[in-house]
Parts: C-alpha cells; sequence; structure tokens
C-alpha cells in the first residue's frame, strides 16, 4: 500500500506512475528469491525429500535443467518446482550432477536427505559411470532411482497399431488446421456459440503426455457437427 503524505492526490499519482523493466524485474527477482527461501525453510523442516530432474531445450535452442522437488509439508505431502538453471556447454551426466549437487550445497541441503530421484531415463542420467544416477548413488547409496511415468506412457504409444496412427494423425490434422491461423480459429468459436455448443474450441496435441490424445479425441467426438462444416480441408467429407 502506498504511504500518502500530501492525502490521496498524491497517492493516485504514485500509482499511476507506470514502472520500468528494471524494477519489474528487480520485484520478480525478489519475489522468486522469497519463495525459494521459504521453500528451502521447509525442506530442512521435513527433513526428507525426492527430487524430479528433466533435461530440455528451450526456443533459443538453449539446454535447461529443471528439478522439481517433494516434501512432507504441515498437512499433506507437497510437490514444488525447486530451481530451472542453464547448462552452458554440454549436457552430460556429470553437468547434470555438478548442477543439482552446487544448487544443494549453496543451501545447506543434504544428499543423505533424498530419499528418491526420477528421471527420463536418458543416457546422461542412466549411465553406470558417468550417468547422473550414478553420481548421486556415490554421495547416497540408499536412494531410489525411478524412471517418470509419462516418458513410460509415451515409450508405450510409439508401439500402437498403425490404423490407430492413422486416426490419431488425422485428428491432429484437423486440429491444426482450426488452429494454426487465427482467423480460422475465431470463426471456429462463433460458430460454436451460435449453434450452443458445449466446448468452443479444440484441444492441442501434446506429444510427451500421451494422456492429451484421449482429451483430442473426446473433444473432436464432441464437435464433430461442428467440425464437419468445413469442406475446403482434405479430410472433409
Amino acid at each position: 500500500m502506498v504511504k500518502t503524505i500530501g492525502g490521496a492526490d498524491i497517492a493516485k499519482k504514485v500509482e499511476s506512475v507506470p514502472l520500468s523493466d528494471s524494477s519489474i524485474k528487480r520485484r520478480i527477482d525478489l519475489i522468486s528469491e522469497d519463495i525459494l527461501a521459504q521453500l528451502i525453510v521447509a525442506l530442512k523442516k521435513s527433513g526428507k525429500f525426492s527430487l524430479q530432474t528433466d533435461e530440455s531445450v528451450d526456443i533459443s535452442v538453449s539446454p535447461q535443467l529443471m528439478v522439481f522437488v517433494r516434501y512432507k509439508g504441515e498437512e499433506d505431502i507437497n510437490e514444488e518446482f525447486l530451481f530451472c538453471n542453464a547448462l552452458s556447454t554440454t549436457t552430460t551426466g556429470e553437468d547434470i550432477f555438478n548442477l543439482m549437487n552446487n544448487f544443494l550445497k549453496k543451501h545447506d541441503l543434504d544428499w543423505l536427505n533424498c530419499l528418491a530421484v526420477c528421471t527420463d531415463g536418458a543416457p546422461s542420467m542412466m549411465g553406470h559411470q558417468l550417468g547422473f544416477v550414478a553420481r548421486v548413488k556415490e554421495k547416497n547409496l540408499d536412494v531410489v532411482i525411478i524412471h517418470c511415468f509419462l516418458h513410460r506412457e509415451n515409450l508405450v504409444s510409439r508401439r500402437l497399431q498403425p490404423d490407430l496412427h492413422a486416426v490419431l494423425n488425422d485428428a491432429i490434422q484437423i486440429v491444426n488446421f482450426v488452429k494454426a491461423r487465427a482467423l480460422n480459429s475465431h470463426i471456429f468459436q462463433k460458430m460454436c456459440e451460435e449453434m450452443g455448443s458445449h466446448h468452443k474450441d479444440l484441444l492441442f496435441h501434446s506429444d510427451v503426455h500421451w494422456l492429451s490424445r484421449g482429451k483430442i479425441l473426446g473433444r473432436i467426438i464432441e464437435l464433430r457437427t461442428e467440425i464437419s462444416f468445413e469442406k475446403k480441408h482434405a479430410l472433409a467429407g
């Protein structure tokens, strides 16, 4: 709340002044630091925790290591985003371990308190000698290693029958045709409103989380009447 000296008029003038980019960035950084500090306190209070790691590439083709943490809170098991740091050069298991190990040391967290580590099963993670898991085992021999179930689902989905893949690919093409251009999407939403449809939009398909495939197929079935209007598309009957 703004503290006023000369009355409400001064407060309104202060609140109306736009913040600069640097001021917004500084406030975001301060909020982020405070949230992280609260999370570290909660982890130390809990004593034990488990980690989930994922190495991915952002839009600028820069590798990023994302880490999530699970711990026992005051009332329930909590899951929080721990940190996301860039991997400056290579993305080997050694690099991933060093990045995470430095983070834990910085915040006085011990590997011996880590109960489990969940990874995507990549060679850099699961290598027996130089992999991330091997280095973690050197710090805590009793840690449980878990393969992320989302990646398992993705591997299972690749073995679907060809005819099922064909249906899915047709559905993806329909979704892309409607949502690829803003005009098509707006016209489709307007038409759904005029027809009194329960839904007004289609769902995008996520190639990693394969459960979304069932959702997009279900949405297409529910909107099959609205989708059948388009005659220019190659898939239209």
